[in-house]
């Protein structure tokens, strides 16, 4: 059998390969395979359906729910939906991902007055700050409405399916069990296969980015799989009607002044903080 007549065969299967998934519950090898045929294939649909699979699976968190969460992680839950819009200067893709977990810094300070238009790192403003408590929310799911956008949320199988298939490693074995790290998309962490040329890493990329929105990281290693702005620290009043967001924004950093107004979050400034 030829090469061409194995990506044929593994094409036609992608469609139940990738609709084996219940509740979201892939295999990523398989997912990963599909894709990998589609990419060499050329070919769109492999990569539309992993999407669309992704998509069934993905709900935001239910609002009876939200109702029992504490009063603060209520808190930023509406801001996020009031804060987040994809960055303009990403490709526009039809689908994002919403980060998996967001860190909540409680403190008793005017934060107003602690917010400053200048360049400075969160870690000066957590010196200037103190907090109160501090608390990280896992598998975070807010309610996200964007004209013309498909919101994905942060599961372990499907962005373990991309890893592999940007890393190239479900390709010809399958000793990659127990050794992807999802909690960093970084390819060293990961033991990325570096054997892949920087050239055919970046076009795997192309690959998933004619429907998603994935940064690759400086020099070449890792991935920003969750679209930016990607919120990394929430400093949040006691009070609950000021916060200060610090984000990532490709390879730049900003900060959000955050007022709670007329019983919802407005932006009331923001700046830069660095470029890498």
């Amino acid at each position: 059998m030829t090469r061409l007549s194995i990506l044929v065969l593994i094409l036609c299967m992608s469609m139940d390969i990738i609709a084996t998934a219940q509740t979201g519950s892939i295999d990523s090898g398989d997912a990963a395979l599909a894709l990998n045929a589609g990419f060499e294939a050329k070919k769109a649909e492999p990569l539309s359906e992993f999407l669309q699979t992704w998509s069934e699976y993905s709900t935001p968190i239910d609002d009876e729910l939200l109702e029992k969460k504490p009063n603060f992680e209520q808190a930023v839950y509406a801001m996020y939906s009031a804060f987040f819009e994809p960055a303009a200067s990403l490709r526009g893709g039809e689908y994002v991902v919403i980060q998996e977990d967001i860190k909540v810094r409680l403190v008793d300070t005017d934060l107003a007055e602690a917010y400053r238009e200048e360049v400075e790192t969160y870690i000066d403003v957590a010196i200037r700050t103190p907090a109160i408590s501090e608390i990280t929310i896992h598998n975070f799911r807010p309610r996200i409405e964007i004209d013309e956008k498909t919101t994905l949320y942060y599961d372990h199988r499907h962005i373990e399916a991309l890893l592999l298939f940007l890393m190239g490693e479900a390709l010809n074995e399958k000793n990659w069990e127990g050794r992807i790290d999802i909690d960093s998309a970084w390819d060293e962490q990961n033991g990325g296969n570096h054997s892949i040329k920087y050239e055919i890493r970046a076009e795997r990329l192309d690959y998933l980015n004619s429907s998603m929105e994935i940064i690759d990281g400086h020099w070449g290693n890792g991935w920003h799989i969750a679209t930016h702005p990607d919120m990394y620290c929430v400093v949040l009043s006691v009070d609950l009607d000021e916060a200060v967001i610090y984000s990532r924004i490709g390879y730049s950093g900003e900060a959000a002044l955050m007022k709670y107004l007329d019983d919802e979050w407005v932006v009331a400034a923001r700046h830069r903080t660095g470029t890498e």
